[in-house]
Order: C-alpha cells, then sequence, then structure tokens
C-alpha cells in the first residue's frame, strides 16, 4: 500500500513539473514571438526614411509659392471646398511645431522615441512628412521643405469628405493595425502547431490552425485595403497636380508619389513578414523544448 502511495505521488509530481515546464515553453515562445513580430514591423520606419529623405529633396523653398498657388486651386476648384479643410502650412505656423516641443518635454525617453519614430504629424514639423488629419480635417505639411507631397495629402482629403467607401478604409487604419493585425499574430503565435498527420477538429481549432498556417498571408492581406486606400490618394492628388502644375514641378509630384508608394508597399510586406517572423520563432522554441524532453 505504501509503494502505490509512493509511485502515485512520484507520478502526480511528475505531472505538475511537466505542466511547469510546458506553461514556461509557452510563455517563452509566445514572449519571444510577439517581440520578435514587433521588433520586426518596427523595422518599416527606418528602412522608409531614405526615401522619406528623397522625398523631401524633390521639394525646394524656390517651388513655395506655386505649390500654394495650385493647391488652393486644388482645394477651391474640387469638391474639397466646402468641406471645412485647413491646409495648415508648417512654414509659417510654428504653433504645432511650439505644441510637439511641449509634449516632448514632459515625455520619458521612450515616449520621444515613439512620437519622432511613428507620428506623421510630428515629423511634418521637421519637414520629414506630410500628413492628413482626418479627425480634424486638417493637413499638415512645410510646404517649403515637402511641397510636392501635398497633392497625396488632399488626395486622402477627397477620399474622407467624398466617399462614403475610401472614407471607411481610410478609418479602419486604425483597428486594422491596432487590433485586427495583432489579433491574427496573437492567435498565431498561442496556437502550438499540429504534429504530423494531425487534423484540426471542431470550427474553432480549425479557424486557429487556418490564422496560424497563414498569419504571414492575412497580415499582409489585412493592409491591402490601407494601400489601395493611399494609392487612391496619389491618383487623386496627380488628376489635379497635372491641371496646376508645370510639367517641370508635374514631374516632381509624381517622383515624390512613386517613393510615397514604395513606402507603403514596404510597410505592407514588413508586417506580413513580421507576423510571419514571430510565429515562427514561437514554433522553434517549442520545437527546441520537446527535442530536450524526448
Amino acid at each position: 500500500m505504501m509503494s502505490m502511495n509512493v509511485n502515485s505521488l512520484s507520478s502526480v509530481y511528475s505531472i505538475k513539473e511537466e505542466k511547469k515546464k510546458d506553461s514556461f515553453t509557452q510563455a517563452k515562445a509566445v514572449g519571444a514571438g510577439l517581440l520578435a513580430s514587433q521588433t520586426v514591423g518596427m523595422a518599416a520606419m527606418p528602412i522608409n526614411m531614405p526615401l522619406m529623405g528623397r522625398m523631401a529633396k524633390i521639394s525646394s523653398a524656390s517651388d513655395a509659392d506655386a505649390y500654394r498657388t495650385a493647391l488652393k486651386a486644388m482645394i477651391d476648384g474640387s469638391a474639397l471646398k466646402n468641406t471645412g479643410l485647413t491646409l495648415i502650412d508648417l512654414s509659417k505656423d510654428k504653433s504645432v511645431a511650439k505644441e510637439f516641443d511641449r509634449i516632448l518635454k514632459n515625455s520619458n525617453a521612450f515616449q520621444k522615441f515613439m512620437i519622432k519614430l511613428t507620428n506623421p504629424i510630428y515629423q511634418a514639423t521637421k519637414g520629414e512628412n506630410a500628413a492628413y488629419a482626418p479627425i480634424l480635417n486638417n493637413v499638415f505639411v512645410d510646404i517649403e521643405k515637402m511641397g510636392a507631397s501635398v497633392f497625396h495629402e488632399l488626395g486622402h482629403a477627397l477620399n474622407y469628405n467624398t466617399s462614403k467607401f475610401w472614407k471607411t478604409l481610410q478609418l479602419s487604419r486604425m483597428p486594422v493595425q491596432s487590433l485586427l493585425i495583432p489579433a491574427l499574430i496573437l492567435t498565431a503565435i498561442l496556437k502550438k502547431p499540429k504534429k504530423d498527420g494531425e487534423q484540426p477538429q471542431g470550427f474553432l481549432d480549425k479557424t486557429t490552425t487556418f490564422i496560424k498556417n497563414n498569419v504571414g498571408k492575412l497580415s499582409g492581406l489585412a493592409m491591402l485595403p490601407l494601400f489601395a486606400e493611399e494609392i487612391k490618394a496619389t491618383l487623386n492628388g496627380q488628376k489635379y497636380a497635372k491641371k496646376l502644375l508645370s510639367p517641370d514641378l508635374y514631374k516632381k509630384v509624381t517622383k515624390s508619389n512613386i517613393y510615397g508608394a514604395i513606402t507603403y508597399g514596404v510597410v505592407l510586406a514588413i508586417t506580413a513578414f513580421g507576423a510571419w517572423v514571430g510565429n515562427k520563432i514561437a514554433d522553434k522554441i517549442r520545437e527546441k523544448a520537446e527535442t530536450k524532453q524526448a
């Protein structure tokens, strides 16, 4: 009787230890997978910075007045005229830059890093980007440094103010990037891979297995509507730039928009790749743990 009790206790202890190891491995796999996915995803911004730099070089202060005249004509001669749109020329209006100075002064080091890396309006105050804020219905740009980029931003404003379809795609940016794609990645990383010959059972298992096996593709597909809205904004802007600018300045706008389109493609590709990498790293950690236990 005593021997059986000892054996039973030993068995229970062994099961508990295995569960602890499995839980630790799962936590390690999930943590490493999420970190890898996030790290790869953040690489899009530094990768795109040289392209943004080239876009800035296309514009020059000597062209600014011609851009200002054409941009005013685009707003007055399009459906944007009565929408309440405001074009904020940051080369003249320094209030936005001063507000960011105040925000940065009261931010910690990480917050400062994230604002400088990811906030397009802050970047616009530095002449490194141009941005349309749909909720405010404002375009932020330093026309002397990024004048060639503004037609694209006004194209976003046309999407937002004149089409329910394109407005919906534009407003889906935050939910897609902040909720849908992270949910896909988390689902894939949490899901343990099926063993050879093992088939998923039931709707939930089949769904999560499908997400796991295709998380990179699904993340890329989730970004396609956002990419399409960016291209539509470019086409909107190109249409007016061709009408209102000299051939030389129109070429500059076209060149700037080509660089811009490449940056959107980079974000899409990096997002998909990051999801795939995170999933693979999580599975690799689980695989190593299983090999050690075997």
